[in-house]
């Protein structure tokens, strides 16, 4: 009857907010103090691992990806600003900020290809890529590109589950 929800962060202050904001919905979570470059979790253990506004900021988002897959037993959502977006010109914009000693929070941007071939590379596969190339009218703040992956050895579900398929919200000159 339902999911039990684990939320982790490496911030105190963040799982704060995590705890306030389940109150608030009446929700029950448990959240816990964690690194996501060394998940405290056994191999395969969560069905399903979602990863927001985490990449961006990891010392070794290859290192986090990998973690990500480890413990998932059968899907793994990550975002991340995407190199090919308007993000990379606004963490372009807090790099130089930064450099001159501003306090501002820098963030990388992530090719695609390569959030792809580090979840492929321990196992997982895309089923859903979600391009978000701009801010949608819905959404407050700046966009991130998602991927749905599941393991290889589910392959043959894609057709039958979410379907193999890409969203691209980026929209077309002129419209």
């Amino acid at each position: 009857s339902g999911a039990a929800v684990i939320g982790v962060d490496a911030s105190p202050e963040m799982l704060r907010v995590a705890r306030a904001k389940a109150a608030d919905a009446s929700v029950v979570v448990r959240v816990g103090l964690a690194d996501a470059h060394a998940l405290p979790f056994a191999t395969g253990s969560v069905d399903a691992v979602v990863s927001l506004r985490v990449l961006m900021h990891a010392i070794d988002w290859r290192t986090c990806v990998a973690e990500l897959c480890r413990v998932a037993r059968w899907r793994v959502v990550v975002d991340f600003p995407s190199s090919s977006s308007a993000a990379a010109l606004e963490s372009g914009a807090r790099r130089i900020a930064k450099s001159l000693g501003r306090n501002v929070e820098a963030y990388r941007v992530i090719a695609e290809r390569d959030v792809l071939a580090a979840l492929q590379a321990h196992g997982f596969h895309p089923v859903i890529v979600r391009r978000l190339g701009r801010p949608a009218p819905d959404l407050p703040r700046q966009p991130r590109d998602h991927i749905l992956a599941q393991p290889h050895r589910l392959a043959h579900l894609a057709d039958r589950s979410a379907g193999a398929q890409v969203n691209d919200r980026r929209r077309q000159p002129g419209s």
